[in-house]
C-alpha cells in the first residue's frame, strides 16, 4: 500500500497566495516519484498511477531522496514549475517572521 506525502499547509498556503496575486493557473495534486526507469512501458504500473489519480510522474526527487537516505542526510522536497514563485513564498514566510517545522533559514 502506497501513501501520499501531504505538503506542508503553510508552504502551500503561501504558494497559492502568490500564484493568485499573479493571475496564474495551478493545480494542486499527487506527484508520483519514482526510481523505476522505463516505467511508461508497464502497463501494470500505469493503471496504478491512474488508479492513484496522479497529475504527473517525476524521477529526480526518487533519486535525491534515495541517496539522503543511504547517507543518512534530512532532505525536503517543494516541486514548482518555476523555481521564481518558490523563492517568493520561502521568502514571504521569512518576512512575516512564519515557523515551518524542520526547516532552517
Amino acid at each position: 500500500t502506497q501513501v501520499p506525502a501531504l505538503p506542508t499547509f503553510k508552504v502551500q498556503k503561501f504558494v497559492s497566495q502568490i500564484l493568485v496575486e499573479h493571475d496564474l493557473e495551478y493545480r494542486t495534486g499527487t506527484i508520483h516519484s519514482t526510481d523505476y526507469r522505463f516505467w511508461e512501458f508497464d502497463q501494470a504500473f500505469k493503471e496504478n498511477l491512474i488508479n492513484e489519480r496522479v497529475l504527473a510522474v517525476e524521477m529526480e526527487t526518487a533519486a535525491l531522496f534515495t541517496s539522503c537516505f543511504v547517507s543518512k542526510v534530512n532532505i525536503g522536497a517543494l516541486l514548482l514549475i518555476s523555481i521564481e514563485i518558490g523563492i517568493e513564498a520561502m521568502a514571504d514566510i521569512a518576512d512575516r517572521g512564519e515557523k515551518i517545522r524542520h526547516y532552517t533559514w
